[in-house]
């Protein structure tokens, strides 16, 4: 038996011991005769107070077998420390928290663990005997669904109706309907596929009058199918002057810059004359913009004075140059054609499927991180240790920022494992609600 399981089975043991030692005591109150009260209640406080002694006996014996093993340096403790478990105090009435139980993972989080490394079966059985008769969890709808989830997970059609049968008949209500995350998670792939292949004869994007966020979505597919491709990517900026302005304008522009000079693709780029016509100097966003378009311009000794002059005027610290993935070519309005990007599919941010840490690095690498961002993750199959970290430094960047992002509809195993990895702290996680 695993040391972690063996500590689950003796706090269950104390539990049981603590339990003993009232009926003890309530017995010993209630035994006495109205005929001679006080000798009854004097063997019974006898009686109770022998027994309560060999049940004291007995847990001291159990908690130095405990010690024993932990004390051993060699022995795997599973990363748990082993904290000693207070007795029944009889006078209170109460049993004392150990001092490590507010700090011990959840059944489903223990669950979520095992399932994120890969131990799919093992999360299984700790959920199946969790809500078994003789469960902790027999009552509490929310560990059922989380292996309503766990076997959508797993693709168990089978154990998910025999499930929804006992749900159905122990709460009274209408249990969850059965999804395939597998099955829907190939469909994602497909679907993400296609958008980067949509179009490999002719690819570009038309900047709008006024920038949303779907037009940087929009640019981020044309990109990736560029480089899929591989192609030129035609980009136009002409349609963009005039819209200088905004500040939201100039902060996207310069998530489009950014964007674009990360990524390896060959740019064919028209309106650059009117696009550098129209930067505002007086406004430290739109002087943000033109340091990130310098960037993808790849003209490092003007991008360091405008730095310079930057931190001057605005008593900021000025972007760090990083040489740029892109390559830019300017060309004249009358060059080469340009096509809208709305060819292509353009889909929202997602996790799906099941995610390593370089599946996981090469998604999030796509998304554009931006105040109120929602990543679908209902399609999320697994994620990995390596591949949590990965997303829980995405939202950790975005919140330093002062960007809130929300991963929605997450199933409630792999929620439970990234409230155990603190990804609350930085993102809002919503479960799934079918």
């Amino acid at each position: 038996m695993s040391l972690e399981r063996k500590q689950h089975a003796d706090l269950v043991r104390h539990r049981e011991l603590n339990a003993l030692r009232r009926l003890m005591i309530q017995r010993g109150k209630t035994e006495a005769l109205p005929n001679d009260e006080a000798a009854s209640q004097q063997t019974s406080a006898f009686v109770s107070s022998k027994a309560i002694g060999k049940i004291d006996a007995l847990e001291a014996q159990m908690n130095q077998q405990l010690f024993a093993h932990g004390a051993d340096k060699n022995a795997d403790t599973g990363g748990f420390q082993l904290t000693q478990i207070q007795g029944f105090d009889s006078a209170a009435q109460t049993t004392q928290s150990m001092t490590t139980q507010a700090s011990e993972p959840s059944i489903v989080q223990q669950a979520g663990e095992h399932f994120a490394n890969g131990k799919t079966q093992l999360a299984q059985t700790l959920l199946e005997h969790a809500i078994g008769e003789r469960g902790q969890q027999y009552d509490r709808v929310p560990t059922w669904l989380a292996l309503f989830d766990l076997y959508r997970a797993s693709d168990q059609m089978d154990h998910f109706e025999a499930l929804a049968l006992d749900f159905a008949i122990r709460f009274g209500r209408s249990p969850p309907s059965w999804v395939s995350l597998p099955q829907q998670a190939a469909q994602a792939e497909r679907e993400h596929d296609g958008a980067a292949t949509d179009d490999t004869t002719s690819m570009g994007w038309i900047a709008p009058a006024q920038l949303a966020q779907s037009d940087l979505f929009a640019l981020e597919a044309a990109v990736q199918a560029a480089m899929k491709a591989p192609r030129q990517l035609a980009v136009d900026w002409q349609a963009f002057a005039g819209a200088g302005a905004d500040a939201g304008q100039w902060r996207l522009l310069k998530m489009a810059l950014q964007y674009v000079a990360s990524q390896p693709v060959h740019c064919s780029v028209q309106g650059m004359a009117e696009l550098e016509q129209l930067f505002d100097p007086e406004s430290a966003e739109s002087s943000l913009a033109r340091l990130a378009l310098l960037r993808c311009q790849n003209r490092a000794q003007i991008f360091e004075d405008a730095a310079i002059d930057y931190s001057v005027q605005f008593e900021i610290s000025p972007p760090d140059w990083i040489r740029p993935e892109c390559r830019f070519e300017v060309v004249s309005t009358a060059g080469l054609p340009v096509v809208l990007a709305t060819k292509l599919s353009v889909l929202p941010p997602e996790l799906y499927g099941t995610l390593d840490a370089a599946h996981a690095v090469k998604l999030l690498a796509a998304f554009v991180p931006t105040n109120g961002m929602v990543i679908r993750c209902d399609r999320l199959v697994r994620c990995d240790p390596v591949a949590t970290m990965a997303i829980a430094r995405f939202a950790q960047a975005a919140k330093a920022q002062d960007i809130q992002i929300e991963l929605q509809g997450v199933h409630r195993v792999l929620a439970a494992y990234f409230a155990l990895q603190n990804l609350y702290d930085n993102a809002k996680v919503t479960i799934r609600r079918d």
